[in-house]
């Protein structure tokens, strides 16, 4: 499965998913707090091993274990042991260290006495000791600490799955609680911990020892808002790197620790995790005091009395925490006698679980994260919801075993069934009012907002046009639901891009916002495929508007919903404080998603009628254009009993950029002009209708095409844009004088049948605008034909020539010259026909990719 597929199955299975963790975590968090309290629980003799070095004969370095710092009338002084005396066995097992002697005293059962083995000066003997059994305040203090903080992570979690700061605070409390396990594995410890398993187990908890501060660091940076911003934030993407080196420095250190230490009898000797944890406890005493850091800045930030009253609980219990972490950490750990001597001050380190309790004492009470308001309403909604139920099925119930009681007991219990479900039937009516009235008393403003949105839905049914429909939801934001900030977004052309087209309270820094492509394609995606809509949070504000999120936060946006409808997304709605000033919580959003499927619906109908309308309002402009200049072409062509003609053009589009005229000078010149602007539609249309123009005036002035052509080009030049050009060919037959002359700038030959010969001339010349003036004119030659009954002229445009069948073959000129050859006998008409028909049958039914035009003209006599 890909990561795009897994991630789309989890966001499928996210609830599932969120459970079974949850579970094992809370199983993992019980066990470990047990394991503390009683496997795991560690001796004491009160009293401290000091490890001293010395060199035997031979070079051998051996461990000696000295008493120190005994306890005045403690166990270890009650057995008659001096400072200063060394310790050789345990149960007459032989210590090399102080964490194998450590580990052997463990072994001994509560209220069971130890066996020492002591040696004094010269003097050796055995003595009983009573040892005492204490718990782990660290492990105890870590565990409350993710216990407490996972199940209040897992109300967060259920409250708003889809939410950043949500996960990010589960994800938080799943890591914690992984990376106080230790305590399960402590008492398996002396005999796994040269196995394999216990170093995969070992990576693992370091990692999550590096991860949680990680994401404990991240989470400050975004609650209770977002005060750093979106690009700021990336520098914390660089702690997972920075993370990376406690993790290796200790898992380095044991696997070293493997490889140069000796072990026996299953003991890793000389082995503390105190000193190989030592980097990754570094770091994360430095995420912890960097987490308070940014929540007391955070809190110096705010403004509002009712931000900071939440978060000042919260500064206060982590200020606790942290006085007892110091305590524990720095302080104790230099008074070295006190952890066997006087344990009971190590308790300090429970106060870390001071931190979660503060946490959700805040979320609850404050309805921070989208939780208290939902909870506590859930619970209290949940209770009288019960309460109705029993009173509703006891009613029932009992009306309908009271009538059967008056019936033969043959059809008692017929009748008593038959009236239960009837009096249901009645009653369900007084059931729906009664929960309708619990959720008007529990969930006031959310009722309200139903109840708005309810009549919403029926005004949005019946309003068309999209200034209407903005006007309509701009009313229930501002009106209706009373939002104090809000912005309503729209694209138009671009896809990426966004306007607005109505907001209210908030400062717009730029007229348009940008929403990154992929993370837009991937929303699109879960809505299309997997039916899957959720709305947009703060901590994800960056992810799709890179530019935009500052701006949003800064103008307190906490919720942003997209507006999708099918393949579309014509826009996003975004979303401040509600009127009691409480963000909009699950509730609220899964009706704003609900009324903004149905406005987006309506926004993207409206769009196609209008884009409907806009076509249609187009094609009969369009077709009044087609009509206009299909009468400046000749609609009538000139006769005379000396010629046969016939012209005609085919627009690719509805209105072209082909061109032909036959001019009518007098009774003895004629001119026949074919051209062709660059371009197809109306642009091209436009042009065209200048050329003919200009050609129709200086044919009233001049006879030769050439000269027409270069006076037709100086004024072209300066009207054109210099992307567009016109490629023309002007004939002028003179009957008076029995000739023809041509001229052809950079247009298609013109095709000529004599003595049943097709003969092209190709006379040189480039294109009209192409250039001001001189290269143009020395471009031009004029040919002169000797005019011959029995001619035909052909005048054609390269739509003609380049007409393509489905394998991109174009007709080219022979095609043509094959029907006129063949053309003996035949009026320009039905020459014309079969040209027509050629290049029909030629395209095979492909669509016409150019403007088409064609003029033939036959010398009768």
């Amino acid at each position: 499965m890909s990561m795009s597929g897994l991630h789309v199955w989890y966001v499928k299975n996210r609830m599932a998913v969120i459970k079974t963790i949850s579970i094992i975590v809370l199983l993992l968090n019980l066990l470990s707090l047990y394991a503390t309290l009683t496997i795991a629980r560690m001796s004491n003799d009160e009293c401290i091993w000091k490890v001293i070095m010395c060199q035997e004969r031979g070079g051998a370095k051996k461990v000696n274990l000295l008493f120190g710092n005994i306890k005045p009338n403690g166990c270890t002084a009650q057995a008659g042991i001096k400072d200063n005396d060394r310790l050789l066995q345990i149960n007459h097992i032989p210590v090399f260290s102080s964490f194998q002697a450590q580990e052997v005293l463990n072994k001994i059962p509560a209220g069971e006495p130890a066996i020492y083995t002591v040696q004094r000066d010269s003097t050796i003997f055995t003595t009983s000791v009573s040892i005492k059994k204490l718990v782990d305040y660290n492990s105890l203090g870590f565990g409350l600490f993710a216990l407490i903080w996972f199940i209040i992570a897992y109300a967060i979690i259920l409250a708003k799955p889809e939410g950043r700061n949500q996960s990010l605070f589960f994800k938080i409390g799943v890591l914690i609680s992984i990376s106080t396990s230790f305590p399960i594995i402590r008492p398996f410890l002396p005999g796994v911990a040269t196995t394999p398993f216990f170093l995969i187990y070992y990576i693992g908890f370091v990692v999550s020892c590096c991860m949680w501060p990680i994401y404990y660091l991240r989470f400050f940076t975004v609650f209770p808002r977002p005060w750093l911003s979106y690009n700021k934030a990336r520098w914390l993407k660089v702690l997972v790197f920075i993370a990376i080196f406690p993790a290796i420095s200790s898992i380095g250190r044991y696997i070293s620790a493997l490889r140069t230490h000796e072990a026996g009898n299953g003991y890793l000797y000389s082995f503390s995790f105190d000193n190989y944890l030592a980097p990754v406890s570094v770091f994360i005493g430095l995420m912890v005091y960097a987490g308070f850091g940014l929540l007391l800045a955070n809190y110096i930030k705010m403004k509002s009395k009712v931000d900071r009253s939440s978060i000042f609980i919260i500064l206060v219990g982590y200020g606790l925490a942290l006085i007892g972490y110091a305590l524990y950490t720095f302080l104790f750990p230099a008074l070295g006698y006190i952890k066997y001597n006087s344990p009971e001050f190590y308790t300090v380190i429970i106060l870390l679980a001071i931190v979660p309790v503060s946490f959700g004492y805040a979320i609850f009470k404050y309805e921070l994260m989208d939780v208290g308001y939902v909870v506590k309403n859930t619970i209290s909604y949940a209770i009288a919801t019960f309460m109705v139920a029993v009173l509703y099925i006891g009613v029932v119930y009992g009306l309908g075993n009271m009538v059967g009681f008056f019936v033969n007991q043959n059809y008692r219990d017929f009748v008593s069934a038959f009236f239960f479900i009837l009096f249901a039937l009645l009653l369900q009516r007084s059931k729906d009012y009664f929960l309708e009235l619990l959720t008007r008393h529990f969930y006031p403003e959310q009722y309200a907002y139903r109840k708005e949105l309810a009549l919403f839905h029926q005004k949005l049914a019946g309003t068309a046009g999209r200034e209407k429909l903005l006007n309509l939801f701009d009313s229930l934001l501002s009106n209706t639901l009373r939002v104090k900030k809000y912005a309503i977004l729209l694209t138009d052309n671009d896809s990426h891009t966004f306007y607005y087209a109505r907001y209210k309270g908030i400062s717009i820094p730029h007229s348009r916002v940008f929403v990154h492509a992929s993370s837009l394609k991937q929303l699109m995606q879960f809505r299309m495929e997997y039916n899957y809509q959720t709305q947009i949070d703060q901590p994800a504000f960056g992810e799709y508007f890179p530019k935009d999120a500052d701006g949003f936060i800064e103008n307190d946006i906490h919720t942003i919903i997209p507006l999708i409808s099918g393949n579309n997304l014509p826009g996003f709605i975004l979303l401040g404080v509600k009127h009691s000033g409480l963000q909009f919580d699950r509730g609220d959003q899964e009706l704003l998603l609900s009324v903004s499927t149905q406005f987006a619906l309506s926004l993207e109908n409206a769009r196609l009628y209008e884009s409907e309308a806009e076509r249609l309002k187009l094609e009969r402009e369009l077709e009044l254009a087609r009509n206009i200049q299909q009468n400046l072409l000749p609609g009538i062509l000139p006769t005379d009993n000396r010629i046969d003609l016939y012209g005609k053009m085919i627009p690719a589009l509805q209105i072209g950029g082909d061109y032909f005229d036959v001019i009518k000078k007098d009774d003895d010149n004629l001119f026949i002009v074919v051209g062709d602007v660059s371009g197809k539609g109306l642009p091209a249309s436009l042009y065209m209708a200048k050329v003919q123009t200009l050609v129709q005036v200086e044919c009233g002035l001049r006879n030769s095409p050439r000269e027409i052509l270069i006076e037709v080009n100086k004024r072209l030049y300066n009207v054109m844009d210099r992307r567009s050009f016109v490629t023309m060919s002007i004939a002028h037959f003179n009957f008076a004088e029995g000739v023809v002359r041509f001229c052809r700038a950079g247009h298609v030959p013109l095709i000529l049948r004599q003595n049943n010969e097709l003969i092209e001339i190709k006379s040189r010349g480039i294109g009209l605008a192409l250039d001001k003036g001189p290269v143009f004119a020395a471009s031009l030659v004029e040919e002169q034909i000797p005019l011959q009954q029995g001619q035909i002229y052909a005048f054609i445009s390269d739509g003609i020539s380049e007409s393509m069948d489905s394998g991109m073959n174009c007709l080219g000129l022979e095609g043509l010259e094959k029907v006129i050859s063949r053309s003996n006998g035949a009026s320009c008409k039905e020459i014309a026909e079969k040209i027509w028909n050629t290049v029909t049958t030629h395209q095979q039914q492909q669509q016409q990719h150019d403007d088409m035009t064609l003029v033939l003209m036959k010398v009768l006599s």
